[in-house]
């Protein structure tokens, strides 16, 4: 549980940074876009060169960090004013805090299964159709591991 109480803490530290630097109605100042919108308009253009470059030379650019930002702010803006609504992030979490009062906190229903002290990219898992008991993983530094007894152990497969 404290991987999830650590994720939601550094998700919101990032949007707190992110609207300290990005435009919204109050922090248009002299730029030439109004709304976040707008932004991300002007923004396209800057790094619309390196849309058809190949990857390097978009390393170190900021290319990546801004579309994984367009990403995940885009389906947060109001149609109708090209920003995020004001007063979002904290209705969300208030439903949070609902949901929590209501079903319990998320520690009585999540924890981790360990190991703590090992990282690594799951990059796929696939289960057998016919044994729901057989799963495979691949992981980008371990290759495929195998498990015949519903994650109880594994082995390299």
């Amino acid at each position: 549980m404290k991987y999830v109480h650590r994720t939601l803490v550094a998700a919101g530290l990032l949007g707190l940074l992110l609207s300290l630097f990005l435009p919204g109605s109050a922090r248009a100042g002299d730029q030439s876009w109004q709304t976040t919108r707008e932004y991300l308009n002007h923004m396209d253009q800057k790094y619309d060169p390196l849309k058809t470059e190949p990857g390097d030379v978009r390393r170190g650019t900021g290319f990546n960090a801004y579309q994984r930002y367009k990403w995940f702010i885009e389906k947060r803006l109001d149609p109708e004013t090209g920003n995020v609504p004001e007063g979002a992030r904290w209705n969300a979490f208030e439903q949070l805090q609902a949901m929590e009062a209501e079903y319990g906190t998320r520690s009585e229903t999540w924890y981790s299964l360990g190991p703590v002290n090992v990282a690594g990219r799951c990059l796929a898992i696939e289960t057998d159709p016919t044994d729901e008991n057989t799963a495979y993983a691949g992981f980008a530094s371990s290759g495929i591991w195998k498990t015949e007894d519903a994650g109880d152990t594994c082995s390299p497969g």
